[in-house]
């Protein structure tokens, strides 16, 4: 069966006589030379390795000049990405992810929704008399997740879709 990942991680390069010296362990490295140039590779967990030049090549990239593919992939990470080429300060997309919430809470409390969408809703939680009927826990409504544009005004528009430019570039970056 074959994978494929997509891991953000931090990397310097190192050879790995240096790595073992920083990793205070023997890295297995059957017919890697003692210079082998490589990478010591840090993930989210803390966990640190190190890699050959190649294998490190083929599994990772930098942060800066990503497909729209690998931009996905970080926002979904919950990171917040951009186009170098974009003229406009501070523009970024981020990832609303779904959300779950309670039937009572979106008629009573959600702004975001027009009183039409809240009327439907409360139909569901009223009887014939337009009295309030008891509502389950897990009576909820489910939004699913979208992508936001926060723009170089300040304000973040809702429901951002990318352009066949954008989809094409690789001149993706995270915005830290």
């Amino acid at each position: 069966m074959k994978y494929i990942g997509t891991k953000i991680i931090d990397a310097i390069p190192m050879d790995i006589v240096d790595a073992e010296k920083y990793l205070h362990r023997a890295i297995q490295h059957s017919g890697v030379p003692d210079r082998e140039p490589g990478y010591l590779v840090r993930y989210a967990d803390g966990y640190e390795s190190w890699s050959p030049v190649k294998a490190f090549e083929d599994a990772y990239r930098p942060t800066t000049g990503m497909t729209f593919g690998y931009a996905i992939e970080a926002l979904k990470k919950g990171l917040m990405v951009a186009r170098k080429g974009w003229n406009g300060n501070n523009m970024f997309i981020f990832m609303r992810p779904a959300d779950e919430l309670n039937v009572e809470f979106v008629v009573d409390k959600v702004k975001s929704l027009p009183q039409s969408v809240k009327n439907y809703y409360l139909q569901d939680i009223t009887d014939e008399k337009g009295e309030r009927i008891p509502v389950e826990e897990d009576d909820n409504v489910k939004f699913t997740a979208y992508l936001c544009l926060k723009a170089a005004d300040g304000t973040v528009v809702n429901g951002w879709l990318a352009s066949q430019t954008d989809i094409l570039s690789e001149d993706w970056v995270v915005v830290e």
